[in-house]
């Protein structure tokens, strides 16, 4: 999971160990589960090199907002040609740390 400000667009990002995630290059689908809660499925647009689904400008910062008060959020997506990935992040530890980039982009 990457946070960036670029030009004053927040976006965050999940890549996958360079898998390619979209048989058409589009979008993928996305599951996310904070902590212990149900997991939520969507579908995303995938970075141009098709190796990262992203998110972007009020639906990072809504995603954001998300995380408060979050310990752990699984992501899990079954990449083009692939068996299903997890990550699980520690992300009550980290939400400190993305404050700074997400006001750099206010």
């Amino acid at each position: 999971m990457t946070v960036s400000c670029a030009a004053g667009n927040l976006a965050v990002s999940f890549a996958f160990a360079g898998n390619t995630l979209s048989a058409l290059g589009r979008d993928a689908g996305l599951t996310l589960q904070y902590d212990l809660q149900a997991a939520r499925s969507r579908t995303l647009p995938v970075s141009s090199d098709n190796t990262s689904i992203i998110l972007s400008g009020t639906e990072a910062r809504g995603f954001l907002d998300g995380l408060a008060g979050t310990t752990n959020l699984t992501a899990r997506v079954t990449p083009a040609n692939s068996r299903s990935l997890s990550v699980r992040f520690r992300v009550d530890i980290a939400i400190d740390q993305l404050e700074p980039v997400r006001a750099a982009c206010s």
